[in-house]
Order: structure tokens, then C-alpha cells, then sequence
């Protein structure tokens, strides 16, 4: 089983702009993994989706074989 799975995960704000357009990753335990990409993106949104700060518009994020409804105390944030 996968520590982080992120299926089909799609996240629109306001505008009806699609900022993560359905976007699967599977990390598993120990795996370390860069996300890479210009300004506006999408990187900080994909991780504020797995902290359950935001919540997907469509699809599903797990951690732990846990749906992620809001942040929790498994998952650790540090901003920049």
C-alpha cells in the first residue's frame, strides 16, 4: 500500500481555473519525491491538498489508506 496516493485529483478555484487537472501519484514508504515546476503551477496546491487544507474538487487523496477530509496530526507542514 502506498503512504500517499493522490487519484484522479483535480482542484478548480473560484474562476472554474483547474489548477491540478487530474494528477495520480503513489509514494510509497521511505520514497523521497521533488516537485519541480514554474511559478503558478500547481506544486503548493498539490501539497496543501495532501495536508487537508484544501480539499480536491474531484478525486481523492489517502494517507495511510485514509481519506484526507481536513489537516490532521499525521501530517506536518513547513512553510517557507
Amino acid at each position: 500500500m502506498a503512504r500517499i496516493s493522490i487519484a484522479s485529483v483535480t482542484k478548480c478555484f473560484e474562476t472554474d481555473t483547474s489548477v491540478v487537472n487530474d494528477i495520480s501519484l503513489d509514494v510509497q514508504d521511505q520514497e523521497i519525491i521533488t516537485l519541480v515546476g514554474a511559478s503558478g503551477c500547481g506544486k503548493s496546491t498539490l501539497l496543501n491538498l495532501i495536508a487537508g487544507f484544501e480539499a480536491p474538487t474531484a478525486g481523492w487523496v489517502l494517507v495511510d489508506g485514509h481519506l484526507i477530509k481536513g489537516p490532521g496530526p499525521d501530517r506536518g507542514v513547513v512553510f517557507q
